[in-house]
């Protein structure tokens, strides 16, 4: 059968990810995603990225919960993937990828008089996937494993929002993270320094004590390394660090806007700050470089790096 992964000469991209990686310590993994199996390719991909199981809105097997749009309604799928759990053995990693916050933004007709709603459609839509989220965790509260486990909570993106702020490049990427620890272990805390979806690898690993070798770019929470992050849409990367968001196109710095000014209107300090912008712009080049050279060469996992004969 043909492969459904991108070719190159090299052979197929390999990578490294959480499942593979926490898999060679005893870690069982699973994808939940409850939209129709094959939907956004997820499928395909949960299986290149090392996850031991896909569970669909087929392995949920009851359409009447189907929304006949993206998939099972949240209230329905987050607490069965709660109890599901229980057939992974222990240690576990799992991934629950939610739908119901999505354009149309649908809400069953039991719930439309109990949801919130705000100036703009979604917000109804953010409440009813808040409600299909506790219901994981008043679920998830009951099973044995609870007390033991790491919870990541996180968005996949920002939302399509009319509100002119959260329109602008340089708050248009603020997305929330939380760590959850029902142990306790973990000290309650909130922090505004940057942090990217890149950072959440390393992090977990930190957070579990798993010493190993891994490819990433991203860096742990608990690293002395400088925050940064990058970030790249419609021909433009946007890298940001301390303060600054620096937007880069065709091999140089453009701009340089300070995204802790909380307003619409925000002034191009590329000028003004000609020696942090010449670093910044020659810290993104070699990411750009290095990661288009290790995906072309398919050298993306630390074996492939170890093999190689180019350094």
């Amino acid at each position: 059968m043909e492969s459904p992964y991108i070719s190159s000469p090299y052979g197929d991209n390999q990578i490294n990810s959480l499942p593979s990686i926490l898999g060679k310590f005893g870690y069982e993994s699973a994808f939940f995603h409850g939209a129709t199996n094959g939907s956004m390719r997820f499928d395909a991909f949960a299986a290149q990225a090392g996850f031991d199981h896909y569970f669909g809105r087929f392995e949920y097997n009851n359409d009447a919960h189907f929304d006949k749009t993206w998939g099972i309604l949240d209230e329905y799928f987050n607490p069965w993937t709660a109890r599901k759990l229980n057939e992974l053995h222990q240690p576990f990693f799992a991934t629950l990828f939610t739908l119901s916050s999505h354009h149309p933004y649908f809400i069953p007709e039991h719930m439309k008089d109990k949801v919130k709603r705000g100036p703009q459609p979604i917000c109804a839509s953010i409440n009813y996937g808040d409600y299909a989220l506790q219901a994981f965790f008043k679920e998830a509260e009951k099973q044995p494993w609870y007390n033991n486990t790491l919870f990541i909570v996180l968005a996949d993106h920002t939302p399509a929002t009319k509100t002119a702020l959260y329109n602008t490049r340089t708050q248009m990427y603020r997305i929330p993270m939380l760590f959850f620890d029902p142990s306790g272990q973990l000290k309650r805390e909130k922090s505004d320094e940057i942090f990217q979806q890149l950072d959440i690898l390393p992090t977990i690993l930190d957070l579990l004590n798993i010493e190993t070798d891994f490819y990433a770019f991203g860096n742990s929470h608990y690293d002395e390394t400088e925050k940064e992050a990058v970030t790249y849409i419609e021909g433009s990367y946007y890298y940001f660090k301390n303060r600054f968001m620096m937007t880069f196109t065709n091999e140089r710095a453009r701009n340089l806007y300070d995204f802790s000014v909380m307003n619409t209107v925000n002034a191009d300090s590329l000028a003004s700050h000609k020696a942090e912008v010449k670093e910044n712009e020659k810290r993104l080049k070699a990411l750009i470089q290095q990661y288009n050279r290790d995906l072309i060469m398919n050298q993306t996992t630390v074996n492939e790096k170890k093999n190689s004969l180019h350094h």
